[in-house]
């Protein structure tokens, strides 16, 4: 009975241990929030006024498109 018990044990404490060793691998992986992207300011399109990101916009002058066809297509 008393290996029966230590073996209980030791399954036991291997469980928690893997368990923990899981935990600390997963935090790990989150990014801290302070590292997050900084988020672009949003433009609308001169065409259709959908509001992309200004990093995505097509320019020509002062104008802003959101794709190749409508700045070739505002002449």
């Amino acid at each position: 009975m008393n290996l029966f018990r230590l073996i209980i044990i030791a399954l036991a404490v291997w469980i928690a241990y893997r368990i923990w060793q899981n935990f600390k691998t997963k935090a790990k992986q989150i990014p801290p929030k302070n590292s997050q992207q900084a988020i672009s300011d949003v433009v609308a399109c001169q065409v259709c006024d959908m509001h992309i990101p200004e990093n995505e916009a097509f320019r020509k002058g002062n104008k802003v498109y959101c794709s190749q066809q409508h700045l070739d297509s505002d002449n």
